[in-house]
């Protein structure tokens, strides 16, 4: 997908809710295809968070990675980032607005 439809130094992110979860299950993923495949495993250089072919680059991030801000990826695949926002449901929960009665 991202030689396909980014050309030569597309950008591509996999983000999850932290960074183990982001290398190792989407990314994991990405690196087994990679490594079965002759004709890309010739061509990528698979390294533990990133794989570059031809120019372009697949990055493992966590969700709130500040720098991926301005980033030119073509593609970003999201894997369990339900998480914040029941943390956040919680937290507004525990802290309801001055003067909120149940």
């Amino acid at each position: 997908m991202v030689l396909l439809f980014g050309g030569r130094f597309a950008e591509a992110i996999c983000a999850a809710n932290d960074y183990e979860q982001s290398v190792g299950r989407v990314f994991a993923a990405i690196r087994r295809i990679i490594e079965g495949s002759p004709l890309l495993r010739v061509e990528a250089k698979i390294t533990a968070d990133k794989v570059t072919i031809r120019g372009a680059v697949v990055t493992a991030i966590p969700s709130n990675y500040a720098s991926a801000a301005g980033s030119n990826h073509v593609i970003a695949v999201f894997s369990s980032l339900i998480a914040p926002l029941f943390l956040h449901l919680q937290y507004d929960l525990d802290h309801p607005p001055d003067g909120f009665r149940p």
